[in-house]
């Protein structure tokens, strides 16, 4: 019986690389499609009924677990597809099948295939427990590893003041030293990312951490950070700060 497989990844070349390996050395699975967004991907999930579904990590708007929260049930495994060693990935050897790390290579898909039991293909209770895992998971992580200009640094989140949002798709961190570090990835991506953290977008432009707020001024609707940063406040995102204030 051929293992019914889907590759859900942003970047072409990452879909290509894992067409030719699963074509030369993984027979036993049949990549019958491939989206480059998670909703392209909930739709052909639904539609393919797949036994294993290759998931890509970091993508442009929407984090690669964000698929299994629009899914109405799941009864296939999965194994992550990611560029960056992070948190992702102790959460992924709880829960997914197995991660492979980009550029993928020969031996580790193999790894990663093998460990598909082809008597079981459509039940793992490791799936029904997959997104209390990765909550618990987001609990423990205090810091954040960012791909910047001059290399990658880890950023724990205690020295990040704010986030602000920059033209062509850029975010700047500043931090509680008065230094930035420009990221090439929208401020969506951030707020995604870390919504399960002391973080919240408070303007179209830029989000807080909320533990960096000093005052909050509701009249002017201006927030006071740390290191006299002063944000203005938008008007729809006014209540979910004080809610939030209030639970920090």
């Amino acid at each position: 019986m051929k293992i019914k497989a889907i590759h859900i990844d942003d970047e072409k070349d990452s879909i290509e690389v894992i067409q030719m390996l699963i074509k030369e050395h993984c027979p036993q699975l049949d990549l019958v499609a491939w989206a480059h967004t998670v909703n392209e991907g909930v739709e052909l999930i639904e539609k393919h009924n797949p036994h294993l579904v290759f998931l890509d990590v970091e993508m442009p708007g929407e984090n690669g677990f964000s698929l299994f929260s629009k899914l109405k049930h799941r009864s296939f495994h999965t194994i992550m597809v990611t560029g960056y060693e992070n948190y992702a990935i102790k959460a992924m050897k709880h829960s997914a099948l197995d991660y492979l790390l980009k550029p993928v290579d020969a031996d580790s898909l193999e790894s990663a295939v093998s460990k598909l039991d082809s008597k079981n293909l459509l039940e793992d209770p490791r799936l029904a427990h997959f997104n209390s895992l990765y909550q618990n998971e987001l609990a423990t992580i205090k810091s954040l590893m960012i791909m910047t200009q001059s290399g990658f640094k880890n950023i724990l989140f205690k020295n990040i003041v704010f986030i602000k949002s920059e033209s062509g798709g850029y975010s700047i961190f500043h931090l509680v030293d008065g230094s930035t570090e420009m990221v090439s990835k929208p401020l969506a991506y951030f707020e995604e990312l870390l919504s399960a953290h002391v973080f919240l977008r408070v303007h179209r432009s830029h989000m807080v951490n909320l533990g960096k707020i000093t005052s909050y001024d509701k009249k002017d609707s201006l927030v006071y950070l740390a290191g006299d940063v002063v944000l203005e406040v938008s008007v729809r995102k006014q209540s979910d700060l004080r809610k939030n204030m209030i639970n920090i």
